[in-house]
């Protein structure tokens, strides 16, 4: 069984017009939706709990029976915010709070960065995207991380910064493909996709 991170969030417009204004809501809601579908199935989900995020991913994982094959982790410090569909979760790490933000949400990204994965998407978001892509490539250096460029913010943000890296590794469908569903079972399964031997008689 395979481990995948997903690192993804849906910008607040009121925050940093940066992210926001390249998002695509609906790519973002799409490839969320395809990840789901792609992975549990027979793999393992881990995230980091966003209120936009995860009532997308309880409800494709409910709907295929996969829960159990996704982990949420969260900071106390959200508590009193949590989204009701955090209690479809069977695996739900989380994590104490510090005495501020910043530090509660460093903890419960090192909690959650200290499981080994086969490979991270990046999906949309804002400052915390970029921040566990880059602690994920110091941590894990040789993990294949995938920052789907089409869904805007972060995603963008790091797939232009690494444009060169991932056209070299063949990657150019991160910057154009709005079929997540072709696009993520090429990157995550590609056995998948091949077509059985024809043989005749």
């Amino acid at each position: 069984m395979k481990t995948i991170f997903v690192s993804a969030s849906v910008p607040d417009p009121r925050r940093h017009e940066k992210y926001f204004g390249t998002a695509d809501l609906v790519a973002i809601r799409d490839a969320i939706t395809a990840l789901v579908q792609v992975v549990t199935p027979r793999d393992r989900v881990i995230f980091g709990g966003h209120p936009a995020i995860t009532p997308m991913v309880a409800g494709v994982a409910g709907a295929l029976g996969t829960l159990e094959n996704v982990t949420i982790y969260q900071s106390a410090w959200f508590a009193p915010f949590f989204p009701r569909e955090n209690n479809a979760f069977k695996s739900l790490e989380i994590i104490p709070a510090e005495n501020d933000l910043e530090k509660s949400l460093k903890e419960m990204r090192k909690a959650m960065l200290a499981n080994r994965f086969d490979a991270a998407v990046f999906i949309g978001g804002m400052e915390g995207v970029e921040r566990e892509f880059y602690e994920l490539r110091k941590s894990q250096e040789n993990l294949p991380c995938y920052p789907l460029a089409t869904t805007g913010a972060a995603a963008r943000i790091l797939a232009m910064e690494h444009r060169r890296e991932l056209f070299d590794r063949g990657l150019q469908e991160l910057f154009v493909s709005y079929d997540y569903l072709v696009l993520l079972r090429r990157l995550l399964h590609p056995e998948s996709l091949q077509q059985p031997e024809m043989r005749n008689g």
